[in-house]
């Protein structure tokens, strides 16, 4: 589709959902992609690593677009300050990059802790039996819930208190964005376009992939403070109307189309 709407003539703009589909060592991958770098007047980009990657390859920075996905914005959530039960909640596939297995051991790391939680994870994927395995082998079937995949997981998390997304690497994580338009509060790995999503104020909440002990400590600070809960929501939610909402990304869209 692409090389025939150079040929029409066409301007052609490409969405790259994340840096891996550059990274493939294959020959004619490596081709494939190479050409349509040359061929595309515009690339578009979720996050720095796909951006220095095509810049390496010889794209000109003028010709790359980074912005982000956007998110329909909902009602803030309320957060409560007399809550005696945290409600963590996970959103995603159970798949080897999700890295669902260090939040689970978080989990083991925040009961010695004693803190009064329960942990809901949405979603399914090959590894679901060994997930649901670990939960057993550390005796956290009290805590930890296997939901399943769910076509709404905004339901789940306005009844949730914090979200936390491990992975080991992510591009825009669609999950971070729908926590946002409610003001849910993040808790992550700190991979892909995560830093940028979740801002100057969310940083403090980030950590590096493969460390539960870090996720511990970060639900942690959030579980036990419900004002930094609260300011924490509020910043999410403005940023996500000023930033991500599906207005505020559609205007620069626009912008950017007018002037190829």
């Amino acid at each position: 589709m692409v090389l025939l709407g150079f040929l029409l003539g066409y301007r052609i703009v490409f969405k790259f959902p994340n840096e891996h589909l550059l990274n493939s060592k294959h020959f004619i991958d490596r081709t494939v992609w190479t050409m349509l770098c040359w061929l595309v007047d515009l690339c578009v980009v979720l996050e720095e690593d796909t951006k220095n990657k095509l810049i390496d390859k010889g794209v000109n920075k003028k010709n790359i677009f980074f912005v982000a996905n956007g998110v329909e914005m909902s009602q803030c959530k309320g957060i409560s300050e007399s809550k005696k039960q945290i409600e963590l909640i996970y959103v995603g596939r159970l798949v080897p990059q999700k890295a669902c297995d260090q939040l689970i051991k978080a989990c083991k790391i925040l009961r010695k802790k004693n803190i009064n939680f329960s942990l809901k994870i949405i979603g399914d994927g090959p590894l679901k039996n060994e997930m649901v395995h670990l939960v057993y082998d550390l005796n956290l079937g009290e805590q930890v819930y296997f939901v399943g995949y769910s076509n709404n997981p905004l339901a789940y998390m306005e009844r949730s208190d914090i979200l936390v997304l491990p992975s080991l690497h992510e591009g825009m994580p669609n999950a971070l964005l729908e926590a946002i338009s409610i003001g849910l509060p993040i808790v992550s790995t700190d991979v892909g376009a995560v830093r940028k999503q979740v801002g100057s104020f969310g940083e403090q909440f980030l950590c590096k992939p493969d460390d539960p002990e870090c996720l511990a400590e970060k639900i942690y600070l959030l579980a036990g403070d419900p004002f930094l809960r609260k300011e924490y929501s509020k910043y999410l939610y403005k940023r996500g109307g000023e930033m991500f909402s599906i207005q505020a990304i559609a205007k620069q869209y626009i912008e950017k189309y007018k002037k190829l």
